[in-house]
Formats: C-alpha cells, sequence, structure tokens
C-alpha cells in the first residue's frame, strides 16, 4: 500500500532507535533463544511487568542521545488500545524513564477513551483509530521538543499518526 499522505511519510523518515528486533509467534523460522527472550520481555512489557528493564534501557539512551539536554524534552508514549492497558502498559514505565533522566513526563497530558484495534491486527490504517478518542492538554505541548515512544513498530503508522497530532499541538 502507497502512503501519500505527506506528513505521516514526513514521521515515518524521523530517526527511530529499537531496543530488539520482536519477531511475532506466526514467524517459526529462524528464531532462535535471543528471540524467544525478546518476545517475552516484549509480551511481559504490554502487561505492565518488567517495565523496570525497559524504562532503564529507555533512559539510557534518551541520555546517551541527548546528554543534559535530555531534561528539556517530553516523553510521551503512543498510547494503548484502551484506557485500561495504557494505564497498566506505560503509567509507571514513562514515570521511571523520566525520573531516570530528568525528562518531563506527557502521561497525565494525554486521555485515552474507547479502543482501537492494534495495527499489527491487520486493519485497514484508516480504521485504527476511528473507535478511539485520545483527548491532549493541547496547551502543554505547545513549544515542547517531544519524543515518541512506542512498544512495537510494526509499519510505523499508529507511530506517524499519534507523532503528527502531537506536532499539529505545537510541539
Amino acid at each position: 500500500m502507497a502512503i501519500t499522505d505527506e506528513n505521516i511519510l514526513k514521521q515515518l523518515r524521523k530517526l527511530k532507535v529499537y531496543f530488539l528486533k520482536y519477531y511475532p509467534v506466526r514467524v517459526k523460522k529462524n528464531i532462535g533463544a535471543e528471540q524467544i527472550v525478546a518476545r517475552q520481555l516484549v509480551w511481559d512489557f504490554k502487561d505492565g511487568k518488567s517495565f523496570e528493564v525497559v524504562a532503564q534501557r529507555a533512559a539510557n539512551e534518551l541520555k546517551a542521545q541527548f546528554g543534559d539536554k535530555v531534561s528539556e524534552i517530553v516523553f510521551c508514549c503512543v498510547p494503548a488500545s484502551s484506557a485500561e492497558k495504557n494505564e497498566k502498559r506505560y503509567k509507571n514505565f514513562s514515570s521511571m524513564v523520566c525520573q531516570l533522566c530528568g525528562m518531563c513526563n506527557a502521561y497525565d497530558h494525554i486521555k485515552v477513551k474507547g479502543e482501537k484495534s492494534a495495527e499489527h491486527d491487520n486493519v485497514d490504517k484508516n480504521d485504527i483509530h476511528n473507535k478511539q478518542e485520545i483527548e491532549f492538554d493541547q496547551d502543554f505541548f505547545k513549544g515542547k521538543k517531544v519524543i515518541v515512544f512506542d512498544d512495537i513498530l510494526t509499519k510505523g503508522f499508529a507511530y506517524a499518526i499519534f507523532a503528527n497530532k502531537i506536532e499539529k499541538l505545537g510541539a
């Protein structure tokens, strides 16, 4: 599928840092012990467990990338598919990342209402966000430098759509 929305393409061209190469269960070939451990870490993270390990990795990477300037950046997670999953996955995680590296936490400035389909469920990208409403504290994002964190980047549409919304708020 060709992407024609220039705003989405702009987001997809931005620097992305990956901690793990994630292989879904449907991928059976060339999967070794390292990939199985990575898969379990991702599943645990999505269930609100093992967030400390991921938070430490994220904080270390952010400090390495931005040095002392990291404290001038807002840390913002692409919302999970429901308010309940979003809280379980990101509330403690984003708080810990921000404590470890001195960033500003955007968690309390974004509210998730309704549910969305996961991008990796092979849903048309135009339908992903149709049932989910995300409310932003619009004044909070104006003029801020923001790092957007996504737990799994499949094709990148959910990330790109979300990052584009943040930019439209003035970030």
